[in-house]
């Protein structure tokens, strides 16, 4: 079932992956030491002592990002719920509530940077366990699509599982980089899959159209 034909699933998710990726690559070539995924974390971007000219970009690409994500999470999840699937509809609720408190928790560990270390680390701990449970119930919830290529579904899972292992080896980076690079591609995945069935639906003739025959997945 689709609550609108505007598939804002997609354009949400490349939004933030957009805004994301331009501001950390801008405030990257502003870091004036060296800068890599086995000595950084990627909020060391938005250091204010260390990326003076640098940091305002990134944490304010962050917070934009977090809009983005919001939105994701609440009105792009909800495109993808199924009729008469009521566990369905409580696994996505689950999800956006817990993805709302993981855009919330993003957006203070941008207004608190990590030169703030104390109460960005709070933050940044926050928003990754909410990711943990986001991810690992949107997944339960899109198990249940007939049509979502079950690739994307493994691309969840792992992104689900990653914030975990950053939790338990505190201290590798890479845990960090991985993460968010596994967030950007899942979402990008299931807004792609969303434009797909948009289109589908938008090119086919009014009434009963293709997708509608198929348990109306969307």
């Amino acid at each position: 079932m689709m609550k609108s034909r505007f598939p804002v699933c997609y354009y949400s998710a490349i939004l933030g992956a957009s805004v994301y990726i331009a501001v950390a690559i801008l405030a990257y070539v502003r870091y004036f030491v060296s800068f890599s995924p086995t000595h950084n974390w990627l909020s060391d971007l938005g250091n204010q002592i260390d990326n003076p000219h640098g940091a305002i970009l990134y944490n304010t690409g962050v917070i934009t990002s977090a809009v983005c994500l919001a939105i994701w999470f609440t009105a792009g999840l909800s495109q993808w719920k199924l009729k008469h699937k009521v566990v369905q509809h409580r696994l996505l609720l689950i999800s956006q509530i817990a993805g709302l408190l993981a855009a919330f928790a993003t957006t203070m560990s941008a207004i608190y940077p990590i030169n703030i270390f104390q109460i960005h680390a709070f933050w940044s701990k926050v928003h990754f366990m909410m990711s943990c449970m986001v991810f690992g119930f949107s997944v339960s919830a899109l198990r249940y699509h007939p049509l979502l290529p079950q690739a994307n579904l493994y691309v969840g899972a792992t992104t689900a599982v990653l914030p975990t292992l950053m939790l338990i080896f505190g201290n590798s980076y890479w845990f960090e980089w991985a993460t968010v690079g596994c967030m950007i591609v899942y979402m990008l995945l299931i807004g792609k899959a969303s434009l797909t069935f948009s289109r589908s639906r938008n090119s086919s003739i009014p009434g009963k159209s293709s997708i509608d025959l198929r348990r109306d997945p969307l």
